[in-house]
Formats: structure tokens, sequence, C-alpha cells
């Protein structure tokens, strides 16, 4: 890794098929695109959950406020025009993504909310299958991880640690049951990530990883704080909290370090960006650009 550039922070924009959408305020009733009022009365440390395009929808999770949104913790908007579609759900928001995924042969919107995994069928949101996962704060902050063969993983805080779930339908119904469910993880920061059946993660500022056929801890090892993580190919990306970038083998033997760079001066707990041979890394006042080899 080359010393990094630096330059003021951008703004950014999601754009899909070359049209930006700009959403409605939340926070209050828009009337030039007749949108439903979403308030965000129960998320104590801010929205962080990115909306969700999925086909003619902007999936959004608001949570609920007991005077303003009940019954409207999840709501979709025409991605054209900003109208309402649908909105429902009556569980607290987390700060995880809405994120899109396939079970048994049928896209479902999944949502990690403050109190616990859940899909929903996009077309009108009805709830399809809940598995709860309630935690200190209603802090269920990563983005799930999918796996073969219907399986999904989770992890927060030490307290609740992680599981392998399975998702499916069977008499009608579906149902999310745990494949295996232990303290072998604690990813209640950053995002983990996933190479074949390895699961890469962040716990108790440690790189951790384990197997995700039997949750079994492969390796502890390194301190990064609360930092974040990055996949590259066979190479793991880890942004240390204090301001250091170190390039770790993606790889189940032990933890191998590649190389390290020392970037950043005090806090540092935004995730990094990779794109064509670049790593974006940024704090709340100063942007990075390193080449990588």
């Amino acid at each position: 890794m080359t010393a990094p550039s630096r330059t003021p922070s951008p703004n950014f924009a999601t754009i899909r098929e070359s049209t930006p959408y700009h959403a409605p305020n939340p926070y209050s009733t828009n009337s030039a695109t007749n949108a439903t009022t979403i308030r965000f009365g129960t998320i104590q440390w801010g929205v962080t959950a990115s909306p969700l395009v999925v086909g003619d929808k902007v999936i959004v999770q608001a949570g609920i406020d007991s005077k303003n949104n009940v019954g409207k913790a999840v709501a979709a908007y025409d991605r054209r025009t900003g109208n309402p579609i649908w909105a429902t759900g009556t569980h607290p928001a987390g700060y995880a993504s809405p994120s899109l995924a396939t079970f048994d042969g049928m896209p479902q919107v999944v949502l990690f909310d403050g109190e616990g995994l859940a899909g929903l069928d996009p077309a009108d949101g009805k709830e399809l299958w809940r598995f709860p996962w309630k935690t200190q704060f209603e802090m269920n902050n990563i983005q799930p991880l999918y796996f073969a063969g219907d399986r999904v993983f989770i992890s927060s805080e030490q307290a609740n640690g992680c599981a392998m779930l399975k998702v499916a339908k069977a008499e009608g119904a579906w149902k999310a049951e745990p494949v295996w469910k232990n303290r072998s993880m604690a990813a209640r920061f950053a995002n983990p990530v996933a190479r074949g059946e390895l699961i890469f993660g962040i716990s108790n500022n440690r790189l951790t990883c384990v197997d995700a056929k039997d949750g079994k801890r492969l390796w502890k090892d390194g301190d990064f704080g609360s930092g974040q993580l990055l996949a590259a190919g066979d190479t793991l990306l880890v942004q240390g909290e204090t301001g250091d970038i170190a390039a770790v083998a993606a790889e189940a033997a032990g933890y191998r370090e590649l190389a390290r760079l020392h970037v950043f001066d005090g806090k540092v707990w935004n995730t990094p960006a990779f794109s064509r041979g670049r790593l974006y890394l940024r704090t709340h006042e100063q942007m990075a650009i390193i080449e990588t080899p």
C-alpha cells in the first residue's frame, strides 16, 4: 500500500438507471409528493439505515413512534414519484439497512430491526417470518450475511453473540430456526464479511474467524478497537479505530498480516470503500485514497 492522498469529503447520491431518487422528508408530510409522515422517534443514536430499491419501490426502515408512527415501522414509496405504496410493522428500528434475499425461491426484504430479524414480502410489506433477537438499547447494527442453503448469519453484542439461521417454508408457513447459536463472535459495530464458509468480523476489538458450518471459532487476533472491515478478494482490509489500515489474509489457518499503514490520527469509525484498486477512507474531518498493488 502506498501513502494516501487527502481530499475534502464529497457528497454522495444514490442513482438507479441514471435517475436520482429524492426521498420525502421523513420528519414531515411532503405535499409535493403526497408522502406519508414517518418519524424516527425510537432511534437513540440517529438514523443509519440506507434505503433499499426493489424494482419500482424504495423501502425504508423508520421504526415506530407511539404518537405519530403506529403501524408504519417499514414503508415503501414509488421510486419515481415518492408516493406511498405501503407502510406496516410495529417493531422499533435497528441500525442495519434492509436488504434483499431469496429464500426457497421467493425474494424477500430482510430487516434486522430493534427486536430481531424478519423477512417481508416486497409486494405489500407482510411479515413472513421473524426470529427474535433483542439486545441492549435495540442495537442490532450489522448487515446479515447470506449463505447457500437458505442460511443467514446475524450477530450483535457479547450477551447475544451470533447465530446462523435457516429460513424455510413448511406446510404453507415460513419460519427461521437456528442451525447454531453461540458467542464465538460479537460483531456489534462493524459488518462481518464472508469468504466461502468462513466468517470474519471484529469482535471485542479482535479480528475473528468463525466457521459458518458449525459456528466454531477458528482464531482471534489483532487489536482494532471499534474498527471496520472490508473484503477484497482473498484479503481483508481492516480499518483500526486509531487510524491504521491493515491488510490481513482471509484464511482459516490463522491471523496473517500482510501490510499495515498509519493513515489518520484520532478516532476512525467510518466504513471504508474499495474500487478499482483504490481504498477510500475517511473520518469526520478528512478523506484519504490509498493505491493498492
